[in-house]
C-alpha cells in the first residue's frame, strides 16, 4: 500500500510529493536474564496496526535476541532504500555509556556488556545505516528506563577496553548523527532525521500497567494519525500529553532536522461530530502547553501536586486566561490559584447531574468529557447548548404544571454547571447570570441551594469586577453578598453568615483598594471581624486562620494610607493569629504566604516607628518564608520574596546605618533579578530595578558617590519602561517619585541646577497622580521633597523666589503630617522650612521671613524630645541664635 506525506518547503507551500513508508516496530518484554517489561510487545503490535492504516507498510517483531535483533535492523535498513520514509519504533530496555545509547535484546545480560559490539545494539549505527537509504528516517525510542543492570556496571567496547559506567537512568543526547545541512532547498538527498524518545535524556520513562500502553505509546496512538498539522506538531502533541498523562513525571524528547514540512496524508479517524471537536480541542491545548513560559509551567506543576488537582484542567484554565499568556506571571499565578481554589471546591461539591431528558443527559456527559481533557473552552459550549435546552424544557414544564419542583431543581443543577464551567473559563459575566438563573429556580424550593446559588453569583460578579477592573461589578457584588445575609441569618444560619461576611470582605476590599480614602476598606475589616465572631479558632480554626489573614491584608492596606501605626500593628496581630493555625508543617505554602505577607507589614510598621528591631523581625520572617519557597519548586514566589528580603534588608540598613546590610539587601536583589526578567515578569523585574535605584541612592547619598546615585537613576529609568503613567498610574507616580529623589540628591552635589530643574519638573507630575485625597501620606511626602529640590535650586541660583516656592511646598507638607503620629517626619520637614525660610530672609533682609524661620525651628525643637535627639536640638537653638543676630542687625 502507498503511503502518502504531504511535503512542502516554507518557500514552495504549494510543492507536495507523495512518499512511500516503511515500519518496523520491535518490542522487547520477556527478558530472559534482566527484568522484564509489561508492554513493549503489545504497544508495538497496536502501533503496527495504525501504521498500516496511515499507509505504511509494516513489519512486527517482539523478544528478539542479539543475532535475531541485528538482522531485523540490518534488513530493514536494506529494504528502506526502496522506500522514502523508514520509521522505526522500539520498545524495551535500553541503556547509555559513555555517550552511546545501546538497545538491549532479551538475552542480554552482563556478559553482553563486555563486548557491546556483539552483545549489544548500537543505536548509532542503526541510524546511520537507515539515514544513508532512506531520504526521511524517524526513529523512536521507548526505552529510556531506569539501568536494568546492577550500579557500576561498565561497558567495555574496542575502542574502551576498560569499560565505560552504565548510566543510572534513560538514555542520552544522541552524538554524530543528524546529517549535514542541505546546501539547497532542491537537494534530491536526504531530507532529515527525525529521533524521538520516551522521555528527556537521562530521564526514566514509565512502563504502564498490564494490558495497557505505556504513556508514550498511548500518546503516539492518540496522535500521530492528526491532520492538517506538521509531523513536528504531532509530537509535539505527543510529548505534553505524556507529560499530562503522567502529572509532569515523563516529558518525551525530539531532535529533528527535517528539511520539508512533512504530513500525513491518510488518516483513520473521523474529523466531524462531537468526537472529533473533543480531539481538536485537546490538541489545541497540547500545542498551547508548549508554549507556556518556563515559570509559568513551573508554578502549574507546583499547584497540581500540593492541590492535588489533573494538571489538564490546571491547563485549560490557563489557556483560557483573558491575558497574553506571556504577560506577567504573577497576575497569571493569582488568578490560577484563585480558579484552582475554586475547581477543588466544584471537585468537592459536584452537581448532580441530570437524569430525565436525554438530550440534557448527553450534553452534560459531553461537557464533562471535554473539561477532563482540559478543554474549557468547549466544554462551556455544550453547557451552553444545555443551558437552552433546560430554557426550552422550563417553559415546556412551566405550562404542564406537572413535576415543577423536580423539573426546576434539575434546571438549576444545569445552569449551576455552566456557571462552574465559565467561572474556569473567566466568563465571570456569564457565570454570574447562570447562578442567579439557578438561585431564581430553586428559591420556592430549597433555602440551603437559594444561599448557596446567590453567594456564587456574588463571588462571580467579585470576580468580574477584580478580574476585569469592572467597579460596578464590585458594587453588584456587594449587593448581591447582603441578599445572601438575608437569607442566612446570623441566629439560624451562624456558618453561613459568616462565610457571606468574609466574602463580602473580599468584595469591599477589591473595591477599596481602588477607591481613595479609607472608608470602603474600614467597612471590609468590619465583616472579616463580623465573620470571626463566628469563626472562632474553637470552632473552625482554618476558616478562622484564613479570615485573619484576609483582614491582615486589609489592615495592611489601611495602615499605608493612615498616618499613625493602629492598623499595621492590628495586621500584624492578624497575620500572626493565621500562623498559629496554618503552620509551615500542615499547609507549607499557605504558610510561606502568610508569612510573606507578615513581613510586609513588620518592614512598614518598622519604618513608621523608625524601630530596627520590628524590621529585623521582617527580615527573619522572610528569610523563614525562603526555607518553603525554594527556587526550584517555585521559583516566581522565591523571587518575589527575596525582592521582600531586599527591602526589609534595606530599610533596616538605613534604620542602623549599617553598610553591611545594605550590601545584603544587593545580593537579595541580585538573587531576585536572577529568575525575574522584563520578558519573563516586566511588572516584577521593574519592581526590582526600582528598588535597587533605592538602595542606590541610599548608598550615594551615604557615601556622597555621584556614580552610586547616577547608578540609581539609570535604575528608575529602567522600570518606568515597564510602569507606565498611562496603564499603572499609582505604581507610576511611585517610581517617578523615586527617579525624582535620585536627581535630586545628584543636584545636591556641587549645586547641579540641571539635576535640581528635572527633579523639581518630576515631583510637580506625580503631585498630579498622588493627590492629597488618594495618598495623602504619599502627597506630604512629595511634597517634602519638591520642597527640598526648590531649597537647593533656589540657593545654587540665589533666587528667593525659589525658595519661596520650596517653603510652600514644606508647608503644604506639613498640612498632611501628623505630629502625634509621625513626630520626627513633622520635626524634620519643620526644620527643612526654618532652613528655607532662613537663607530666603537673609537674601531678602526680611525681618518678618526671619521670624517665621525661627517659629519653624522652635515648633521642630519642641518635636525633638526623646533625650537620643539632642544632637538635633542643639542645631536648631544655633540657628535660632544666628536668626536672633541677623534681625538684631536688620533692626
Amino acid at each position: 500500500m502507498a503511503f502518502v506525506y504531504l511535503i512542502t518547503s516554507s518557500a514552495h507551500a504549494d510543492e507536495t510529493a507523495a512518499l512511500r513508508g516503511k515500519a518496523l516496530l520491535i518490542g522487547q518484554s520477556s527478558y530472559e536474564r534482566i527484568d522484564p517489561l509489561v508492554n513493549p510487545e503489545h504497544d508495538a503490535r497496536k502501533l503496527e496496526a495504525l501504521l498500516d492504516q496511515l499507509g505504511f507498510e509494516t513489519d512486527v517483531r517482539s523478544d528478539r535476541n542479539v543475532k535475531r535483533l541485528k538482522r531485523d535492523l540490518d534488513e530493514f535498513a536494506e529494504d528502506a532504500e526502496e522506500y522514502d520514509v523508514a520509521l522505526l519504533y522500539y520498545s524495551g530496555h535500553g541503556i547509555e555509556a559513555g555517550g552511546e545509547n545501546y538497545l538491549v535484546p532479551v538475552d542480554g545480560d552482563l556478559s553482553a556488556l563486555k563486548n557491546a559490539q556483539e552483545g549489544l545494539v548500537p543505536l548509532s549505527g542503526v541510524v546511520r545505516k537507515l539515514s544513508a537509504n532512506a531520504r526521511i528516517v524517524i526513529v523512536l525510542i521507548d526505552a529510556c528506563r531506569s539501568n536494568p543492570f546492577p550500579e557500576g556496571t561498565l561497558v567495555k567496547t574496542t575502542a574502551n577496553p576498560k569499560g565505560l559506567p552504565v548510566a543510572k537512568q534513560g538514555l542520552g543526547i544522541p552524538k554524530g548523527m543528524f546529517p549535514a545541512p542541505a546546501q539547497s532547498s532542491t537537494d534530491a538527498g536526504s531530507l532529515g532525521l527525525v529521533i524521538g524518545y520516551a522521555a528527556e535524556p537521562g530521564s526514566v520513562a514509565l512502563d504502564g500497567m498490564p494490558g495497557t500502553s505505556s504513556p508514550y505509546a498511548a500518546a503516539l496512538l492518540k496522535h500521530l494519525a492528526t491532520q492538517g498539522v506538521t509531523f513536528a506538531d504531532v509530537m509535539t502533541m505527543v510529548t505534553e500529553e505524556v507529560y499530562l498523562k503522567t502529572r509532569a513525571q515523563q516529558r518525551p524528547w525530539t531532535n529533528a532536522s527535517l528539511r520539508r514540512h512533512l504530513f500525513f496524508g491518510t488518516a483513520p479517524e473521523n474529523t466531524t461530530g462531537d468526537e472529533a471537536d473533543l480531539r481538536s480541542a485537546r490538541r489545541s491545548l497540547l500545542l498551547t502547553i508548549s508554549a507556556t513560559p518556563r515559570l509559568t509551567r513551573s508554578f502549574v506543576e507546583t499547584l497540581a501536586s500540593n492541590d492535588d488537582l489533573p494538571l489538564d484542567l490546571l491547563y485549560g484554565i490557563l489557556k483560557e486566561l483573558p491575558v497574553d499568556p506571556t504577560a506577567d506571571p504573577v497576575k497569571i499565578e493569582q488568578q490560577l490559584r484563585d480558579r484552582a481554589r475554586k475547581l477543588k471546591a466544584f471537585m468537592a461539591q459536584r452537581s448532580v447531574q441530570p437524569k430525565t431528558d436525554p438530550e440534557l443527559i448527553e450534553l452534560a456527559g459531553l461537557a464533562e468529557r471535554a473539561q477532563a481533557e482540559g478543554a474549557i473552552g468547549l466544554a462551556l459550549k455544550y453547557w451552553k447548548r444545555a443551558t437552552e435546552r433546560a430554557d426550552e424544557l422550563g417553559t415546556i414544564n412551566k405550562s404542564a404544571r406537572e413535576n415543577l419542583k423536580s423539573s426546576d431543581l434539575e434546571r438549576a443543577t444545569v445552569y449551576a454547571s455552566h456557571a462552574a464551567a465559565a467561572i474556569l473559563a473567566f466568563d465571570h459575566s456569564t457565570a454570574a447570570q447562570m447562578y442567579e438563573s439557578a438561585f431564581e429556580q430553586v428559591k420556592p424550593w430549597n433555602d440551603d441551594l437559594a444561599f448557596r446559588y446567590k453567594l456564587e453569583q456574588a463571588g462571580a460578579l467579585s470576580d468580574h469586577g477584580f478580574y476585569d477592573g469592572d467597579n460596578s461589578a464590585l458594587a453588584q457584588a456587594i449587593d448581591a453578598y447582603h441578599t445572601a445575609l438575608e437569607r442566612a441569618p446570623r441566629r439560624t444560619r451562624p456558618d453561613d453568615w459568616a462565610q457571606a461576611q468574609n466574602n463580602l470582605g473580599n468584595a469591599l476590599q477589591r473595591l477599596g483598594e481602588r477607591r481613595a480614602g479609607i472608608k470602603i476598606l474600614s467597612q471590609a475589616a468590619v465583616a472579616y471581624r463580623s465573620a470571626l465572631e463566628i469563626r472562632t479558632r474553637e470552632h473552625a480554626p482554618e476558616r478562622w486562620a484564613a479570615t485573619q489573614n484576609n483582614l491582615g491584608n486589609t489592615l495592611q492596606i489601611l495602615g499605608l494610607r493612615e498616618p499613625g501605626t493602629t492598623s499595621l500593628s492590628n495586621a500584624v496581630e492578624a497575620y500572626e493569629a493565621a500562623l498559629s493555625v496554618s503552620t509551615q508543617e500542615r499547609s507549607p505554602l499557605d504558610w510561606a504566604q502568610t508569612q510573606s505577607n507578615l513581613g510586609g507589614a513588620l518592614t512598614a510598621l518598622g519604618q513608621r516607628l523608625r524601630d530596627a528591631a520590628t524590621v529585623n523581625r521582617a527580615v527573619t520572617v522572610f528569610e523563614q518564608a525562603l526555607e518553603e519557597r525554594s527556587r526550584a519548586s517555585v521559583p516566581l514566589e522565591w523571587a518575589l520574596t527575596q525582592l521582600n528580603l531586599g527591602n526589609a534588608l534595606q530599610a533596616l540598613g538605613v534604620l542602623k546605618g549599617d553598610r553591611a546590610l545594605l550590601e545584603r539587601a544587593v545580593i537579595a536583589y541580585g538573587n531576585a533579578l536572577e529568575v525575574l526578567s522584563i520578558g519573563d515578569a516586566p511588572f516584577h523585574w521593574a519592581t526590582a530595578q526600582d528598588n535597587l535605584g533605592l538602595l542606590f541612592t541610599t548608598l550615594g547619598d551615604d557615601g556622597g558617590d555621584v556614580t552610586k546615585l547616577r547608578h540609581a537613576a539609570d535604575a528608575h529609568t529602567a522600570a518606568l519602561q515597564v510602569i507606565k503613567r498611562e496603564t499603572l498610574p499609582i505604581e507610576w507616580a511611585r517610581v517617578y517619585h523615586n527617579l525624582g529623589v535620585a536627581l535630586s540628591k545628584i543636584g545636591q552635589r556641587g549645586n547641579r541646577s540641571v539635576e535640581l530643574r528635572e527633579a523639581t519638573a518630576v515631583f510637580e507630575a506625580v503631585l498630579q497622580v498622588w493627590t492629597r485625597e488618594l495618598a495623602p501620606k504619599d502627597w506630604a511626602d512629595t511634597q517634602h521633597n519638591l520642597g527640598t529640590a526648590l531649597y537647593f535650586l533656589g540657593r545654587s541660583e540665589l533666587s528667593s523666589e525659589t525658595l519661596m516656592r520650596a517653603a510652600t511646598a514644606f508647608g503644604l507638607a506639613l498640612q498632611g503630617l501628623n505630629r502625634e503620629h509621625d513626630p520626627l517626619g513633622w520635626a524634620q520637614t519643620q526644620t527643612s522650612l526654618g532652613d528655607t525660610l532662613l537663607h530666603a530672609g537673609k537674601m531678602d533682609h526680611s525681618v518678618s521671613l526671619l521670624e517665621k524661620s525661627r517659629s519653624a525651628y522652635r515648633a521642630a525643637s519642641a518635636a525633638y524630645a526623646a533625650p537620643r535627639l539632642q544632637h538635633f536640638r542643639d542645631y536648631l537653638n544655633r540657628q535660632i541664635e544666628k536668626i536672633d543676630a541677623a534681625i538684631t542687625e536688620l533692626e
